[in-house]
């Protein structure tokens, strides 16, 4: 942050300009302040009171004129009324308060940003950026987005590298919400997440024709926790149709990749 001098500590070759020096002049962006720890906060308030910084394993005083941006994702006011955040430094950096509203409220700049993540998902994958499904928009704009542009970010990440060169993200290829989501949300996501979860295991077992082995392989589970999950849904195959008769001839004619002999049946 602030620069050492040659022979500061072991290891300190040479001089080093720290991130204010190189600021100087123009702007430095402390992201997460509100994680810095209790002397970190001393020393920017020294900068940004004074206009001065010290290197280390130095005397003198340094000038420097450098404007501060700053964001976290911590209540500051809170981290002040608990002792955690400096209230000095609090009002210093509050100059010019801006509150980025979170995903969930920002209503159709969901489906942009993802437009933009598919893009930077498919040009890693060498692959064409796919299309979002009508199933997949929606649920991009209800779903609450508890982990906010990150959360959406992976998902994306994920959804083109299961959609792989075809053109359009269905929603069998999303990831599943995750089995934890912050408790503000939990309330709200729970009926919703059970629906999806629903869908999913319907989507795949209709996929493999009700090949429970398959359909297991497919989802990340075992073939008890497939079965489980379908009790707990009370989900069955269709009528007429016989889901065990088919799972060991279907598994035996499964195509076998790279010459490894498929396992046999239990």
């Amino acid at each position: 942050m602030f620069g050492h001098s040659r022979g500061a500590f072991t290891g300190a070759v040479a001089d080093r300009e720290g991130l204010f020096d190189a600021a100087n002049g123009g702007t430095l962006f402390l992201d997460e302040i509100g994680d810095a720890s209790p002397l970190l906060q001393m020393k920017l308030l020294r900068v940004l009171q004074e206009g001065e910084a010290r290197r280390v394993g130095e005397t003198r005083l340094r000038r420097v004129d450098v404007r501060v941006v700053s964001a976290t994702h911590r209540p500051l006011d809170d981290g002040v009324e608990h002792a955690t955040f400096r209230a000095d430094l609090y009002y210093r950096l509050n100059a010019v308060r801006v509150m980025l509203p979170p995903l969930r409220e920002r209503g159709r700049d969901a489906l942009t940003l993802a437009a933009h993540f598919v893009e930077r998902a498919a040009s890693c994958a060498g692959v064409e950026p796919p299309a979002l499904g009508g199933d997949v928009a929606d649920h991009v704009l209800r779903y609450p987005w508890p982990g906010n542009v990150r959360e959406l970010a992976n998902a994306c990440t994920y959804a083109v590298r299961v959609a792989g060169a075809r053109g359009t993200v269905r929603f069998a290829d999303w990831p599943p919400p995750p089995l934890r989501v912050e408790a503000s949300a939990a309330a709200g996501l729970h009926a919703e997440t059970r629906a999806l979860e629903e869908r999913r295991l319907l989507e795949t077992l209709e996929r493999v024709h009700w090949n429970k082995s398959r359909a297991a392989r497919a989802l990340g589970l075992s073939r008890q926790g497939l079965l489980k999950k379908l009790r707990r849904y009370r989900l069955g195959p269709p009528a007429g149709a016989d889901d065990d008769a088919g799972d060991d001839a279907a598994d035996a004619a499964e195509p076998v990749a790279d010459g490894v002999a498929a396992p046999a049946a239990p």
